[in-house]
Order: structure tokens, then sequence, then C-alpha cells
């Protein structure tokens, strides 16, 4: 009876296994196909403080209670420029559901932004840097995303969570809506 028990426990940890590593493949295959360039994610805060203190653009964004808004915690610009709230699609970045108002170089704390929709429960958003053409407005043709100096592009993905935890303090600016 305990060996039965054993082999099963064994099967169960092997199927799982195996069941992550194909999963995290082909993650890595689809992040390859991300058109223009790859990108990069950072979760844990400590990383966030060193990657905001070495690059001169940086963004993060924890994750986020459903709602018709989100906050960016902080933005770090060397250009002005907008911060653009993408559905995921296929795990990338896709249609942009919100734009922040025109961000000035330098860092923003607590961004919030308007969404077109409510993000619902368990989705997964991109908040991606564009830069400004220099018009002011946001516009997804003009305005392009900014990257790093690999190529990446300086974007964050995060969840909506009913569990997440509120941010602390909030900017009074939010976004004038999209025009795009």
């Amino acid at each position: 009876m305990v060996t039965n028990i054993i082999a099963i426990i064994a099967v169960l940890v092997t199927v799982s296994g195996a069941a992550w590593y194909k999963t995290l493949k082909e993650v890595r295959q689809e992040a390859g196909n991300f058109p223009q360039a790859s990108f990069r994610f950072v979760t844990p805060p400590i990383e966030i403080s060193n990657t905001l203190a070495s690059e001169p653009n940086a963004i993060y964004a924890s994750d986020q209670k459903p709602g018709n808004t989100v906050s960016v915690s902080v933005l770090a610009a060397e250009s002005a420029g907008f911060i653009a709230i993408h559905e995921s699609k296929d795990e990338k970045p896709g249609k942009i559901i919100g734009t922040s108002h025109l961000l000035q170089k330098g860092k923003s704390p607590n961004v919030v932004i308007i969404l077109l929709r409510e993000a619902k429960e368990g989705e997964r958003l991109f908040a991606i840097f564009h830069l400004d053409d220099g018009d002011d407005k946001f516009d997804v043709k003009n305005d392009k995303p900014a990257a790093d100096k690999d190529g990446n592009f300086i974007m964050m993905a995060f969840k909506i969570l009913r569990g997440a935890e509120e941010e602390s303090s909030i900017d009074a600016k939010t976004s004038p809506g999209l025009s795009l």
C-alpha cells in the first residue's frame, strides 16, 4: 500500500515537472516572436529599485484590483511620453485600452490611468512606455514604445486580482482618454 502511494506521488511529480517545462518552453518561444523587439519582465520590488537606479527608462506596476483604472507605481523616463495599457493577446501586448496624460522626463510616481473598459479578475495587462513625438498627444502610430539599450520595450506585465494590495497614494492626475 505504501509502495503504491509512493509510486503514485512519483508519477504525479514527474508529469507535473514535464508539463511545467513544456509550458516554460512555449512561453520562451512566444516571447521571441514579439514584433520589433523582445521584452523583459521585472517582478520583485528589490529588482525594481536596482533597475530604476541603473536604467534611464524603467516602469513598475504591481498586481491590481478589478476596476476602470490602473495605477503604475513608478515610471523613470529620460524623455517625455505616455504609459499605454495593453490587453494581453496570446500572452503578448495587444489592443490599447487606456493611456496616461503626458508624463515629463524624470520619475513619475503613482500614475493613474483610466481604462476604456473594466479590467477583469484574472486578466493580464501590460504597461508600456511610449515616447512622445513632440505634439504632447498620444498617437499609437507616431508615439513608439521606448526601448532599453538592448532593444527591449520598457514595459511590465501585471495581473488583475481581487486580492491585490491597494496603492498607498494615488496621483490626482488621471488620463484624459485616448486619441488613437
